[in-house]
Order: structure tokens, then C-alpha cells, then sequence
């Protein structure tokens, strides 16, 4: 009798079971229950595999993230406010509403004025705050892309990246520069003209041999070896919205822009051999949604195209259908090239009526692609740059909630398996995904607090169970064998 009870007991213990526990939140429910715990990793970092990114034990991992922001184009160069004495609270404020997005990945920009503000003399002040960013945001476990970002050259064109004395001490007429500035609503326009100032900037820094150009390498070298081993960072990219001195197009992208890439590359993996490097196209390819680039020559890249719905801005209306045709196009790309597409900036101004519709078919292009991205932009702050309107949250705290209901949405962060399929339907709360799974591989879901505001049940289909994971904001599914596995989530 005894040896009946206790074989019973262990059987029990090793069946999937129903099993709710619930919270002042809300209440979590899994229809075929076991204890999981996450999977010990030997690093942090993500690697190529074709068209994958995958960590280290090779599981499937998807990005969904934001920008960290417009404001961070300016001084103090942060992506929100703060007070002196207060930069710690704000950022750990900033990331934690981010946090509860699901987000896993932050793409953080840094211009090279803030970092390098007069030559050979570097900025330990910013880049103690940059520090501080990276490392809260991984404590999170938000993964971050380092991002050396540039619009029309610099503040004295009312853009932002490149210090001002990268400049000649006078313009072509012999004036001095303007004095940097950020109230320009048009300062795209200068990308369509080959006799702006930064298109004239532009080709000096083009000019290989220049000593803007030994300036620039020699600055990502130094940003290269700081982070090099900085745990949470997977990626450098190596030069936001390239434009040419002129008004560019295939010739400039193969002969000038495809080899400067193929020389960062070399140089950014001899300094950080394990840190991924994501290439950017021109913002004219940005629109058309293709380019003229050369397939990379190296492996451990990522093709990091931008796409905004140009129509917006010209017609003034938005088309529900064109996210579903840039994301199938630019993911074509890099299946061609077979490496991971990242669509490192989308989105749309919240300003504008439609934008939550809009941002919605465009996470559904996503998710129909299994595509990674970043959201343009979450910034904290009563500056605005140029007067954009594109962050996700106001300078007083609030949010554009029917946006961010849009694209806080769950997703596989890390897949044991492959051939993934899911979608998201925010009217109904529900949430499905299937995949091929591992024999034994662990997966991780994000489950959104937003998302599911009263908490979630759970029905599995196939050999596998489930546990709550990450305080609830995640789910770990488990296949006992390889083969078809499918969730249901739903909000209560």
C-alpha cells in the first residue's frame, strides 16, 4: 500500500495540472501547469544564425523595443528630465514604465558632440549617465543597441550628431556657423538638396582620408572597447541615416556608403569581437523601402533599415495597408542578404488622428513577419525636438495610452524551436502562438502587465506545460519532445 501511495504521489507531481494563484493584480491560470524555473545562460549576449538572432543556448530570440529618444539629442543628451541630484529616480522611473510594456530591447542613441564635445577631450559626465542607462536597463533584462546617431549632420543644421568642430571654421560664403538650434519642423528637407550645409558636410566626411573620418573611427574605436563587455549590450550601429554630399542613390550607396560600412565592421569586431553590428540604409531608402547596398562581406551583422509612412506627411492620411508592405519588403532584404532584419526606427506621430489604428496594423505586419523593432520614440521631457510628436509619453508624465495599447503586445522573447507563428488581438485580449518546439527546450513569452491589466489564463496545446515567469509579466513553456506546441493566452 505504501509503494502504491507514493508512486501515485509522484506521478501527480509530474502530470501538468489546472493551477490559478492570483495577486491585488489579478490572477494568473494555466491550464497544464508544471514549475519552471528560467535557463542558466553563459552570457547575455545574441549571435547570427542565417536570418536568426539567437542567445546562448541557441534558443530563437525576437526585438521589441523602443528608441531612447529625441530628447537624448539634445543637452543634457538624456532621453527625459531631471533634476540635479535626481538622474538615478528619473532613469529608474523611465525604465520601469518601459519595463511594463514588455519591452527587451532598448536601441540608445549617443551623438558624438555629446560624448566627444571639443576633440580629444571626452565627456565622463554623459557617458557616466550612458553607463547608467545600459546598466539599469539590463538589471531588467532590456537588452541595448548602441546607437550613433546623426539627423542632417549637427545642431548648428538644426539636426544633431557630429560636433561642430568637425566642421571647417567658416561655411562656404565665409560665415561662421549657426549657432546650434532645434526649431525646425522641415529639417528633413535638407536630406533632398546636394547644396545644403549638411550635405556639404557630408562630403568632407566622405572624403576617406579626411581627418573627420580618422576622427570618427578613432571615437567608436573608444566606444568599441568601453563596451565592448558591457553585459545588456548586443549591438553597435554604426552610423544612423547616412545621406550623402549630395542627393545620393544607388551609385553613392555601392561605391561610398556600402565599403565605409564594410571598414566599420572590420573595425568594431576587431575591438568587440562578440558584439553584433547593425547597418542602417539611407532615409531615402527608408521611404521606397529598398536599397542599393551591398550584401555584407563579414557575418555577425544585423540590417537595421528605418521605415515611416511617408503618405502621412504628404497626403495627410494615414494607409492601414502600407505597414504590411514595407515590413514583407524590407524583411525580403535581409532574407536575401540572410541575415536579421531590424526595423531599428517605426512609427507614427501621435498628433495625428489614426495613429493608434496605423501603429496597430503596423505591429500586426510584425508579428505576421516575425520581424524585430524598435519604436520611435519614448522620451520623457516638456523639449521637444524640432517639434516632433512622436513619443509614446509627454513631458508631464502622460501617456498616449491607445498607442502604446497598440504595440504592447506579448511576443516570443526567446523561442526553443522554430517555424513561429502568432498574433495579438487587442479587442478580445488573446493572444496565440505556435511554434516547432525543442525536445526540452524552455521558452520565454512577455505577457505585458499592460496587456492583460487583470491578469491572464493560459490553454497549451501539445507535449508541453507552462509556469508563470519574470513576477507574472512572462510565461515559460516547456516540450517534453519535439513537435507542434500552441498557447492560448487570454485576459480575465
Amino acid at each position: 500500500m505504501k509503494q502504491f501511495v507514493l508512486a501515485a504521489v509522484l506521478l501527480t507531481a509530474c502530470q501538468p495540472a489546472q493551477s490559478e494563484t492570483c495577486t491585488a493584480a489579478g490572477c494568473t491560470d494555466i491550464d497544464k501547469a508544471c514549475a519552471l524555473d528560467p535557463p542558466p545562460l553563459a552570457h547575455y549576449r545574441l549571435l547570427t544564425d542565417g536570418t536568426a538572432l539567437r542567445d546562448a543556448i541557441s534558443r530563437r530570440v525576437y526585438l521589441r523595443g523602443v528608441n531612447a529618444s529625441g530628447r537624448a539629442k539634445l543637452p543634457p543628451f538624456a532621453p527625459f528630465d531631471y533634476t540635479a541630484g535626481q538622474y538615478d529616480a528619473a532613469l529608474a522611473a523611465y525604465l520601469d514604465r518601459a519595463q511594463a510594456w514588455g519591452i527587451d530591447v532598448i536601441r540608445a542613441p549617443f551623438t558624438w558632440e555629446a560624448v566627444e564635445p571639443s576633440r580629444g577631450s571626452d565627456s565622463e559626465d554623459f557617458l557616466g549617465r550612458y553607463d547608467a542607462l545600459i546598466t539599469a536597463a539590463w538589471a531588467r533584462r532590456i537588452w541595448t543597441v548602441i546607437d550613433f546617431h546623426q539627423d542632417v549632420y549637427t545642431r548648428a543644421f538644426c539636426g544633431d550628431g557630429f560636433p561642430v568642430w568637425t566642421l571647417p571654421p567658416v561655411d562656404a560664403d565665409g560665415k561662421p556657423w549657426p549657432n546650434p538650434h532645434a526649431d525646425c519642423p522641415g529639417w528633413f528637407q535638407q536630406y533632398f538638396s546636394d547644396t545644403s550645409q549638411a550635405a556639404l558636410a557630408f562630403a568632407l566626411f566622405w572624403q576617406s582620408q579626411g581627418s573627420v573620418r580618422q576622427d570618427y573611427r578613432a571615437l567608436w574605436t573608444r566606444m568599441a572597447t568601453r563596451y565592448a563587455d558591457q553585459p545588456g549590450v548586443i549591438a553597435f550601429e554604426i552610423l544612423n541615416e547616412p545621406i550623402s554630399g549630395g542627393v545620393g542613390g544607388p551609385a553613392w550607396e555601392a561605391t561610398t556608403l556600402s565599403p565605409f560600412y564594410e571598414e566599420m565592421t572590420a573595425l568594431l569586431q576587431g575591438v568587440a569581437p562578440n558584439t553584433l553590428v547593425a547597418i542602417d540604409t539611407s532615409p531615402l531608402d527608408g521611404m521606397a523601402f529598398s536599397t542599393h547596398l551591398a550584401k555584407p562581406a563579414t557575418g555577425g551583422v544585423i540590417f537595421a533599415p528605418h521605415w515611416y509612412d511617408s503618405g502621412v506627411y504628404t497626403a495627410g492620411a494615414f494607409d492601414l495597408a502600407a505597414p504590411a508592405t514595407a515590413v514583407a519588403a524590407w524583411k525580403a532584404v535581409g532574407d536575401g542578404w540572410n541575415v536579421p532584419t531590424w526595423l531599428g526606427e517605426t512609427g507614427y506621430p501621435h498628433d495625428r488622428d489614426g495613429a493608434a489604428a496605423a501603429a496597430s496594423a503596423l505591429y500586426d505586419a510584425l508579428d505576421a513577419n516575425a520581424m524585430h523593432a524598435t519604436w520611435w520614440e519614448y522620451g520623457v521631457s516638456t523639449t521637444s525636438w524640432n517639434s516632433e510628436a512622436f513619443s509614446l509619453v509627454d513631458g508631464d508624465g502622460t501617456e498616449h495610452a491607445d498607442i502604446i495599447d497598440a504595440i504592447a503586445r506579448p511576443y516570443p522573447r526567446a523561442l526553443a524551436g522554430d517555424k513561429p507563428t502568432w498574433s495579438w488581438d487587442l479587442s478580445q485580449r488573446r493572444f496565440q502562438l505556435s511554434w516547432s518546439a525543442s525536445a526540452n527546450g524552455l521558452s520565454e513569452i512577455v505577457l505585458p502587465p499592460r496587456a492583460f491589466p487583470r491578469g491572464w489564463k493560459v490553454s497549451v496545446t501539445g507535449d508541453a506545460c507552462a509556469s508563470p515567469a519574470y513576477d507574472k509579466s512572462g510565461l515559460f513553456v516547456q516540450a517534453a519532445s519535439a513537435g507542434t506546441v500552441s498557447i492560448v493566452v487570454t485576459g480575465k
